[in-house]
């Protein structure tokens, strides 16, 4: 939300999408514009300073947008935010503009890998919010922060290349090389991917599984 009024550093004021006639994908910022399309809906509560109508600063203790002033309401929905529009990129190629457009932005290796068209990012994203979603959640060192970092994908990354034993040196060198063994390719044409992705999404379920039985062990002792 401080993006609307800040050009600070991890909280960049722009969005970035790819026009197709008089629709538009976006290419980088969906999940701002997410949070403040949430916000609007008074669906979160915000803590922090806003501008008012005259440009001061007031600070707002755990409101919903309806709760603002309407001062403040008013000067919030009247905040630009500038879009840079990207045309004719084939989809193939949106992956290059992400990372150009991010080059000088603290996104994370991980967020930037997942920016690649390869069929294992998917995967890795649909288990991390599918099956696997509450193991994270109830995991220490997963934080909404480090979420937001894609580290619950890093740990996925590395968890297959050490069942995969594909590498013995587990960093952001050999997990771009990892990832970019699928690029532009689909999944059961990738050796690697199709070898031991059953195997690995097994082992990961089952440690979901005892994860889980743990939570409810200390939640529930007597039981």
């Amino acid at each position: 939300l401080k993006a609307t009024h800040e050009d600070t550093p991890g909280h960049t004021r722009y969005a970035a999408a790819v026009s197709r006639g008089n629709d538009y994908s976006i290419l980088d910022g969906q999940n701002r514009l997410a949070t403040l399309k949430s916000f609007l809906n008074n669906e979160i509560y915000f803590t922090g300073d806003l501008p008012d109508l005259a440009g001061k600063m007031q600070y707002v203790d755990n409101k919903t947008f309806q709760q603002l002033p309407a001062d403040v309401r008013h000067a919030f929905q009247t905040q630009t935010i500038p879009v840079m529009r990207l045309d004719s990129i084939p989809y193939g190629e949106q992956w290059r503009h992400f990372i150009n457009v991010n080059k000088m932005s603290p996104v994370s290796p991980a967020v930037r890998r997942n920016a690649l068209p390869t069929p294992i990012a998917q995967r890795f994203r649909d288990l991390a919010n599918g099956a696997l979603k509450d193991m994270f959640v109830s995991t220490r060192g997963f934080s909404e922060q480090k979420m937001w970092e894609m580290a619950d994908i890093e740990f996925l990354t590395d968890c297959f290349l050490e069942i995969s034993k594909s590498n013995v040196r587990l960093d952001h060198a050999r997990r771009d090389e990892f990832y970019e063994k699928g690029l532009n390719s689909q999944f059961q044409k990738v050796p690697l991917y199709q070898k031991h992705y059953s195997h690995f999404k097994s082992v990961m379920l089952l440690v979901a599984r005892v994860i889980d039985k743990v939570t409810l062990h200390k939640v529930r002792p007597n039981t």
